[in-house]
């Protein structure tokens, strides 16, 4: 089936039946900004269809200048704004990309899921940049956290 898809323009919607993962893949996720759900629409296509698209790479260059994604809210604002109930499942290096495949699996397993979209620090390496773990409600632990190298 990705041999099927491989440079086309339109995913056929026999594929999508056939992979209702890649279906959900596939599914925008309503970012609050229009311009960046539609990139993500774009790019998750031209990455399945392994399309290489210079208008897209024009916009990628454009966007990387413009910074649309600075609005979202940091993630330890995010973290600070929690409420103490709260349960942190962090998924690190996920890319946006799979946002409306977790929705669209959460919400068939019935599960309970806020999904906040946050900017981190630079660097993004989580072995120089994991305050947001030791701070997130007096952890003394890095359980779970590798060191660089």
């Amino acid at each position: 089936m990705i041999k099927a898809v491989q440079g086309k323009e339109k995913i056929p919607d026999v594929f999508k039946r056939n992979y209702p993962a890649m279906s959900d893949y596939l599914m925008d996720y309503d970012f609050d900004d229009a311009e960046i759900t539609n990139y993500f629409r774009q790019y998750k296509k031209f990455k399945l269809c392994n399309v290489d698209d210079e208008n897209f790479k024009k916009r990628v260059r454009e966007l990387a200048t413009q910074r649309p994604y600075n609005k979202f809210e940091t993630r330890q604002k995010i973290l600070n704004d929690a409420t103490p109930k709260a349960k942190i499942y962090w998924l690190d290096a996920l890319g946006f990309e799979f946002l409306s495949y977790i929705k669209a699996r959460t919400m068939q397993l019935e599960l309970f899921t806020t999904i906040k979209i946050a900017r981190a620090n630079l660097p993004t390496l989580t072995c120089q940049n994991k305050n947001f773990y030791y701070d997130w409600r007096n952890v003394v632990s890095s359980a779970g956290f590798r060191t660089c190298g």
